[in-house]
């Protein structure tokens, strides 16, 4: 069962979004859910008025009276307790929905990462009517999600079954990473300046 605090954010939160009813992203998954969002963030922001988070924070009440509210919202959604995740998107409705990777993380919670796998594909069918899913066709566990999922679904990675298909990654020589992927036929390259490892590049991808 959620906490007294956690029941009061939730009523918050939903009397925003019945008030704004901005557009709402989702990130799980057991890491990689920080730099999933940024990339988010970053490519959305291009298009859409956006902001990390609810922002549900004291002094909400002067912010909505001096800032215009943003038609888009990223959150990162944690797994705190086997049903948690999904609770949260029963009352979210999130449209877009990314599902980054299946660890280590959190398995003292459900026992196994066949479980995990189980909780986060109750989150993917606990979304709103039209949403749309972004997995990572690199993770075994995510990417066998996608047979069972009743919305339409975006894959991202090295895999043949990538929608965004990660051809290369190489550490450039002062920093950061170069990429390299096909999306629709077409062969993009980027250079992502702030990240460190290869680990981080399946992250960015899914922005």
């Amino acid at each position: 069962m959620p906490s007294f605090s956690e029941r009061v954010a939730l009523f918050r939160i939903q009397q925003y979004l019945a008030k704004y009813r901005p557009y709402v992203v989702a990130v799980v998954g057991t890491y990689g859910r920080t730099i999933a969002a940024q990339a988010l963030y970053h490519a959305i922001s291009h298009h859409r008025h956006a902001r990390i988070g609810f922002g549900m924070e004291q002094e909400n009440n002067i912010r909505e009276l001096t800032e215009i509210e943003p038609d888009t919202i990223v959150s990162t959604i944690p797994l705190e307790y086997p049903g948690h995740a999904s609770y949260l998107m029963s009352r979210m409705l999130p449209r877009l929905l990314v599902i980054s990777h299946i660890g280590l993380e959190h398995i003292d919670l459900v026992g196994s990462k066949d479980m995990l796998a189980h909780e986060y594909l109750a989150v993917a069918n606990t979304l709103a009517t039209d949403a749309v899913v972004v997995l990572n066709a690199d993770d075994e566990h995510v990417r066998e999600l996608q047979e069972h999922i009743n919305h339409p679904v975006i894959m991202y990675g090295m895999h043949p079954s990538a929608d965004v298909h990660l051809v290369r990654a190489k550490r450039g020589e002062e920093q950061g990473i170069f990429m390299e992927f096909v999306l629709h036929g077409v062969h993009y390259e980027a250079h992502v300046p702030h990240i460190i490892s290869k680990q981080h590049v399946a992250a960015v991808l899914a922005g």
